[in-house]
């Protein structure tokens, strides 16, 4: 056979693939050696990338082939230098060696259940990529490659019938690691080990018109259950030498996933006695080392067993959990540590009423109330224990510090009351409770050692210490240190520090009431410095403060110019923007009008970058003012019209059409004014405004204005013709062929205007949409039966090019 080439290749190969026998099998082997050539020797992305995609269609019939050319162009890609066609932007930012490598997996993941272990071995490897897309879609197909899919573990019609021995093969694979490389590929073994635990079945089947997701429950055979046996094996080992809290956690969560039912409604009772057993397995483990784990892991134990308490499908279960619940209750220390910083630990009644509403305002109150004595615990004689609890407490992680209120509470009451002994932790544990800075600060400051505390403020300023802490200080603050603030924002805006300078937007907007001038002195400072960065963080400190419309029309003239020139560089102008913006739209709409055509001139000029957005899809809060100024924003638009007409109604029509998206009569009576005593440009801006509609029928008035004064034969009638036919939405088939039904419809009340130019039109669009809609209908009607054909109909097979994947 002679080698594939020209743009029917992958059509042909596709052909090949769904053909039976030796020959065409010998045919594809040397297509795929010498597809391996080219990913060993081209180095045009494009190339490259056309060579994966012509292996991804045959991989499943050479795969031993494919799989030996995927992983040796993976280790190539790791030095590989990239040539493209076209230098630039695109090129830079999308055909990267990244991208390839997940071009690469996603041909390997194919093939998955034909080589299990070297698949899983290639997987893993990429799980530690330094690219967070390569690391993604190889998690991705890890997850596929372990799940119970029913196309594979059952037999039947077009499926592999190959049972749970993938997963079979995996957990040996598992079980096989050396210490060693379990630790190095720790995070991913654990997520593929909780994948194995899981109880469902999954699946879609799909005809020309849909998509049906199956799923069921696992049937437990005694393979099943030795296999979710192996694997908490497994994970108790992986728990034995994980290197930190947060993967002991893992481990713990993965666990978990063999305590869950199915997510199917109805299954077996075999079905939930393999999961109780299970569930009492990992408790009966949870138990086991509970004594000697950290407060943290203590915590996370607690949760879980609640949880499987409440949901135990057996008396088993529900005993397995209660003795987890009385052996917490014998470590004094966990009582304290949960009261203070227990964000996931229980304390209700695990036995109450379960159709109850948890009172959770009492429980908060019974918090703060125990937060507030261990505070005032703290002495002389007891401040070493306490020191060894604080800094102890002060390690537990969280992705938000605000799930530890109690904390700050009790940290910000014993600074209150033993300032001395906070200064000695601030001073001596500062490493130790550097996420717990605030509140000590925030308690010291109110009492006589202040004057202490602020000299080693000053002293850590000069150190650049503690520079955010310090500014969150004063956030509602009743005592500002104006000195500190601007010294802190000296070294901030120096440092280019993003994050510490939009904390002085809180501290002037928290402040406003009492220190206005915060809002120029701090805010603003710090506002333009970010804005030079591009950064635009500071509207998220902003836009739902109460302060908010004070804070913005106490600022001078020049000084709200400067503050809405810093939104220019915002990428988007969603609602949060828009909040900020409503307090000066009701004052001066213009300025905000003109606003967003600087944005436009902006984004003209491409100093925006490519996500930037100069005018939003819809407005929200924005709207609602700015149309009260209809005859402003008319003007500021027809101004704009000449000096960017080719893209006019994508960005200033557009901002006009979120103005007015209902087409009010008082709008749409300026543009047909504007129709009838304005020139042929006017015309052409009102048409323009037209065009960034979606051809709803309030337009039909103003179109009716301009057919009617321009020349029966000038070439903007096309634009008219244009506006008509735009559709926005549809749904289903003959979407497009209903509309233009209904909008000829609609023009036959046009048949009856005085105009004769008018009357002419309707009955030439009229009769343009009938015969578009028959022609759409007839364009319809071809693509189901191709997609019948491709997909085949609910309960057929489908004749279709994608058969012979199910093949894997």
């Amino acid at each position: 056979m002679s080698s594939l080439y020209g743009s029917g290749r992958l059509k042909v190969l596709k052909q090949l693939a769904r053909t039976e026998g030796e020959k065409s099998r010998t045919a594809l082997e040397r297509e795929a050696g010498k597809i391996a050539a080219a990913l060993e020797q081209e180095t045009d992305f494009d190339t490259l990338n056309e060579q994966l995609t012509l292996l991804d269609t045959f991989a499943f019939r050479v795969p031993d082939t494919a799989l030996s050319a995927c992983r040796h162009f993976l280790k190539r890609l790791e030095t590989l230098e990239l040539t493209h066609g076209l230098d630039g932007y695109w090129s830079e930012e999308y055909e990267t060696n990244a991208r390839l490598i997940s071009e690469t997996l996603e041909v390997i993941s194919r093939i998955r259940y034909f080589k299990v272990s070297e698949v899983l071995e290639t997987l893993l490897s990429q799980t530690m990529s330094g690219h967070e897309d390569v690391r993604k879609k190889a998690s991705e197909a890890l997850h596929a490659l372990a799940e119970y899919n029913i196309d594979v573990v059952f037999a039947g019609k077009g499926r592999g019938g190959l049972g749970i021995s993938p997963q079979k093969e995996i957990l040996a694979y598992l079980e096989s690691l050396s210490t060693d490389d379990r630790l190095r590929n720790f995070d991913a073994l654990v997520k593929l080990a909780g994948d194995l635990l899981s109880p469902n079945v999954t699946g879609t089947s799909w005809d020309y018109r849909s998509v049906t997701w199956q799923s069921g429950a696992l049937t437990p055979t005694t393979g099943v259950v030795e296999l979710r046996l192996r694997t908490l094996g497994l994970l108790e080992s992986f728990y034995d030498f994980a290197p930190d809290v947060s993967r002991k956690l893992s481990v713990i969560s993965a666990m978990m996933e063999a305590t869950r039912m199915p997510n199917r409604g109805k299954f077996g009772d075999d079905v939930a006695q393999m999961v109780s057993d299970n569930t009492v397995h990992v408790l009966s483990f949870l138990a086991e080392i509970l004594p000697s784990q950290p407060l943290p892991v203590m915590q996370q134990i607690e949760h879980d067993a609640y949880w499987r308490f409440y949901h135990a499908p057996t008396e088993a279960v529900s005993q397995a959990a209660l003795r987890i619940r009385s052996l917490l209750e014998s470590f004094p220390e966990y009582a304290i540590y949960r009261d203070l910083i227990g964000f996931q630990s229980i304390f209700h009644p695990w036995e109450g009423d379960r159709e109850s509403q948890t009172d959770y305002a009492a429980i908060e109150r019974y918090r703060s109330a125990r937060a507030l004595e261990y505070a005032d615990s703290v002495d002389d004689g007891s401040w070493t224990q306490w020191r060894s609890r604080i800094i102890e407490f002060s390690r537990t992680k969280s992705d938000d510090l605000a799930t530890f209120p109690k904390f700050y509470e009790f940290l910000e009451r014993f600074a209150k009351q033993r300032p001395d002994l906070a200064l000695i932790l601030l001073r001596e544990n500062l490493n130790d409770v550097r996420d717990f800075v605030i509140p000590l600060l925030r308690g010291i400051w109110g009492t006589s050692k202040r004057a202490e505390l602020r000299s080693q403020v000053f002293d850590w300023i000069e150190r650049d210490q503690l520079l955010t802490p310090i500014t969150k200080l004063f956030i509602k603050s009743d005592d500002i240190d104006h000195d500190i603030l601007h010294k802190v924002l000296a070294k901030q805006l120096a440092a280019n520090d993003m994050y510490g300078l939009v904390q002085f937007v809180s501290v002037a907007v928290s402040n406003h009431e009492s220190h206005p001038d915060l809002a120029s002195s701090v805010m603003l400072p710090a506002i333009e410095a970010m804005s030079a960065q591009n950064n635009a963080s500071w509207v998220h400190e902003l836009w739902f403060r109460p302060e908010l419309g004070a804070v913005v029309k106490g600022l001078s003239g020049k000084e709200r110019e400067r503050f809405v020139e810093c939104l220019l560089n915002a990428p988007n102008i969603d609602f949060h923007e828009e909040a900020i913006l409503v307090p000066i739209a009701e004052d001066d709409p213009e300025r905000i009008i003109r606003f967003f055509g600087h944005r436009i001139e902006r984004e003209n000029a491409g100093l925006g970058g490519r996500d930037y957005q100069a005018v939003p899809y819809s407005f929200h809060q924005l709207q609602k003012v700015l149309e009260k100024s209809s005859g402003i924003a008319i003007g500021v638009a027809r101004s704009w019209f000449d000096l960017d007409r080719p893209l006019f109604q994508y960005r200033e029509a557009k901002l006009l059409s979120n103005i007015f998206p209902g087409f009010p009569d008082y709008f749409a009576r300026k543009l047909i004014a504007m129709t009838r005593t304005g020139s042929i440009k006017d015309i052409e801006f009102v048409l323009a405004v037209l065009r960034s509609y979606d051809g709803e029928d309030f337009l039909h008035d103003v179109c009716r204005a301009v057919v009617d004064a321009l020349p029966a034969d000038h070439p903007s009638l096309s634009e008219v013709y244009a506006v008509i036919y735009t559709t926005g939405m549809t749904s289903g088939e003959y979407g497009i062929a209903d509309a233009y039904d209904a909008k000829a419809k609609n023009l036959s009340a046009w048949l009856d205007d005085s105009s004769d130019k008018v009357k002419r039109f309707a009955k030439e669009a009229i009769a343009s949409l009938t015969k578009a809609s028959s022609d759409e209908r007839r364009r319809a009607d071809e693509e189901i039966e191709l997609r019948k054909h491709k997909f085949g109909v609910a309960g057929k097979k489908a004749a279709t090019e994608n058969d012979s994947t199910s093949d894997e």
